[in-house]
């Protein structure tokens, strides 16, 4: 618990090999097959991969 209330804990490790996955020596990888989409649809891409790891 966090200041009263559930919280939900990721080992370091897993969240290094996610975060791997979107990384390239050590700074995020440039997503070359976003850069034509549109704002919103780059942000539902992101929101739907986030909630997959979640």
């Amino acid at each position: 618990m966090v200041n009263g209330k559930i919280g939900l804990f990721v080992p370091r490790d897993v969240i290094r090999k996610r975060c791997a996955r979107y990384m390239k020596r050590g700074k995020p990888a440039m997503r070359g097959l976003l850069l034509h989409d549109e704002d919103f649809t780059i942000v539902a891409k992101y929101g739907s991969e986030y909630r997959g790891f979640v």
